[in-house]
């Protein structure tokens, strides 16, 4: 038994992607042509950036971030959005709002913990392909004066300046975003003598010691007033 060639081209098979010719097209003819669309699957992926750092009262402050989920592939998908704050040791993390404008925001919002982390958009929140979904984060906290200094500033990990993360679980990798926090300025006054003393004594005196146990410098001038006993009165003071 012997190949067959093709009986209606010839005996020649045609080349695939050719045209047809008027024996292939006639009846009962061989050749057929369609179109096929192929999908690409779903490729999720997310951003955040930090946006600006408000002061809105003494030692309360705001950290803004935005975070982006995105949807590169040919497909819709879905995903669950969580946010978990970083910041460093001592802030006080006090609230937090969650707006956007074309994504599902969960609601109510978990209370904020630094270092949990928290859902912030619906369930399998749907995204179609080729499109983009929006999240506005903004964290309302407490700056203190007891963070070590080294901490305030951002270093890429948790635990330094105003670190934030947010993940759409195993569908893409985590994305975070950081601001440096604040400094506070923290004074203590101490006061010693080296009495007790006597009547018309010389020499008497009060040594005052201002320190700043925070962990930034102060600004302007500080001023140290310091009220003496009925009966005594200061020779000269020195600094």
């Amino acid at each position: 038994v012997g190949g067959g060639g093709d009986p209606f081209n010839g005996g020649t098979p045609p080349a695939p992607g050719t045209a047809c010719t008027a024996l292939d097209a006639a009846d009962p003819g061989h050749c057929a042509t369609a179109s096929t669309t192929v999908y690409t699957p779903a490729a999720l992926g997310v951003t955040k950036v930090f946006n600006s750092m408000a002061q809105t009262s003494l030692g309360q402050y705001q950290a803004t971030y935005t975070v982006t989920v995105s949807n590169t592939g040919g497909l819709p998908g879905s995903y669950t959005l969580t946010d978990t704050p970083g910041f460093a040791a001592g802030t006080v993390l006090n609230g937090w709002m969650v707006n956007s404008t074309n994504g599902s925001v969960n609601a109510p919002l978990p209370v904020l913990i630094n270092g949990a982390t928290h859902q912030i958009s619906a369930t399998a929140t749907p995204i179609a392909a080729g499109g983009t979904h929006s999240y506005v984060v903004v964290i309302a906290f407490t700056a203190s004066p007891s963070t070590a200094a080294a901490s305030l500033a951002c270093s890429g990990t948790p635990g330094n300046g105003a670190y934030n993360a947010a993940s759409i679980g195993s569908a893409a990798p985590a994305a975070s975003a950081c601001g440096n926090l604040p400094g506070l300025p923290n004074l203590t006054l101490a006061k010693s003598s080296n009495g007790p003393w006597s009547a018309g004594q010389t020499g008497a005196q009060y040594v005052l010691t201002v320190t700043n146990v925070g962990n930034a410098a102060t600004s302007g001038t500080t001023k140290v007033m310091d009220t003496l006993p009925t009966g005594v009165s200061a020779v000269n003071t020195t600094n």
